[in-house]
């Protein structure tokens, strides 16, 4: 049997997912970016950090709900037939590509928001998947 999973939890975990990969793949940026600089973090960094987590948490989630219910209900509902679409390597692929294709229009020359929406979109699609279960 292979029914269509609900996809409520699915999409609540890829929607609260995308502010903090954001943060985080933009960080991860940044630091590639200035890789051989020596950095110096010092406590108040650590609170604007926190705070500006929750941040992106909130607001992450307000801009990520429509594409990731399109992205849970799409794929989920093609994985109910198509059951290659079930393994998690396909959800993050799928993912990384749609979240570039977002993030590719407002790139500009080098400014990497392209390769954060890929790695955003890859892991918000890995947490949706693993709220799924197909009988």
């Amino acid at each position: 049997m292979s029914g269509k999973p609900r996809i409520r939890s699915a999409t609540v975990a890829a929607t609260l997912a995308a502010g903090p990969a954001f943060l985080l793949s933009f960080g991860l940026y940044e630091w590639a970016q200035s890789a051989g600089a020596v950095r110096h973090i010092r406590p108040e960094t650590l609170v604007v950090s926190a705070a500006a987590s929750v941040l992106a948490a909130v607001f992450g989630a307000i801009l990520a709900v429509i594409p990731c219910l399109v992205g849970v209900g799409v794929l989920s509902t093609m994985a109910t037939s198509l059951h290659a679409l079930r393994l998690p390597v396909a959800w993050g692929l799928v993912g990384a590509l749609s979240g570039y294709a977002i993030g590719l229009p407002f790139s500009e020359s080098g400014n990497g928001l392209a390769g954060v929406m890929a790695l955003t979109g890859a892991v918000c699609a890995l947490a949706g998947r693993s709220c799924l279960r197909w009988e």
